[in-house]
């Protein structure tokens, strides 16, 4: 990567991704980076990334496993799902269209899942 070279903000996603639900080490990272798109990416720089993404979200989940806990205390939301919706959020994108299209792929084999992975 080139100094002073920000990464955008679908990277990103993709790069907390790859590293909080993948659970892919930051060197296969930078090896499928390469791969890829021939794009070199510091250690440093994924360390910070991946901070930057949990410190973007965390506080989304907090508030909103706060807000269960207070008003449906027998319900218990894995993180996963959480996430699901702060990134259809930061995506722009409709979190009931994306959890309909995934029900509906569920139910029906001949429709694709949608992806939460951005489209170049």
């Amino acid at each position: 990567m080139i100094p002073g070279q920000d990464l955008g903000m679908r990277l990103q996603a993709f790069l907390g991704w790859a590293n909080n639900y993948a659970h892919m080490p930051y060197e296969k990272q930078q090896e499928m980076l390469w791969e890829l798109g021939q794009i070199e990416i510091g250690l440093g720089t994924l360390v910070a990334t991946n901070e930057r993404v949990q410190k973007a979200i965390e506080p989304s989940v907090i508030e909103l496993s706060s807000w269960l806990k207070q008003t449906q205390p027998n319900i218990h939301i894995p993180a996963n799902l959480l996430t699901v919706v702060q990134t259809c959020r930061r995506q722009s994108r409709s979190i009931i269209d994306f959890f309909a299209q995934a029900l509906l792929a569920n139910s029906n084999n001949y429709l694709s899942r949608p992806s939460l992975l951005p489209e170049y």
